[in-house]
């Protein structure tokens, strides 16, 4: 039996859509591992997402939405700064804004390392912007030369390393 593709409305509601929702990429969510993120991590990016970029954020406020401990939280994000996932934007006084650009950027490199050629051809990034504009990506025969020898994840260490990631 095949289903059918449902729209938003269709699967939630009038009434949830009228809250607003979140589009997060789907290889952000299948590949948290390999995007060196652990659960509590991706669940505190996806929290920030539901927000414009410049809003602030308490971790008091933060442990509370997602039903975790505030220190659980505190760890979390020294965490993903230590991982360069997030950039914390202090505010002597006030709760802290924070910047997710790293974590768009790692799952933007892991996206182009694990294309397959059909994709590679249809698909560009749309913004990395770790990226310097020197740096040149290659044509899809380089790429599909490279793919033979070398491994998606072994590609995606390469593209981290190469925008200054570990």
């Amino acid at each position: 039996m095949l289903y059918k593709q449902l729209t938003f409305e269709e699967r939630f509601g009038v009434t949830v859509r009228n809250f607003g929702f979140t589009q997060i990429p789907n290889i952000a969510v299948r590949h948290i591992k390999e995007l060196g993120t652990k659960p509590i991590d991706f669940t505190i990016l996806t929290y920030l997402l539901t927000f414009p970029p410049e809003d602030f954020h308490a971790i008091s406020t933060i442990s509370q939405a997602i039903g975790a401990h505030p220190k659980t939280v505190r760890t979390a994000f020294l965490r993903m700064e230590k991982k360069r996932l997030i950039r914390r934007i202090f505010r002597t006084g006030e709760a802290n804004v924070y910047d997710i650009t790293g974590w768009v950027s790692k799952i933007q490199a892991y996206a182009i390392s694990t294309q397959t050629p059909t994709q590679k051809s249809e698909i560009a990034p749309i913004q990395i912007s770790h990226r310097e504009s020197s740096q040149n990506l290659g044509t899809n025969k380089q790429q599909d030369k490279e793919k033979e020898t070398v491994s998606g994840y072994e590609k995606f260490k390469e593209a981290r390393k190469k925008m200054g990631y570990n």
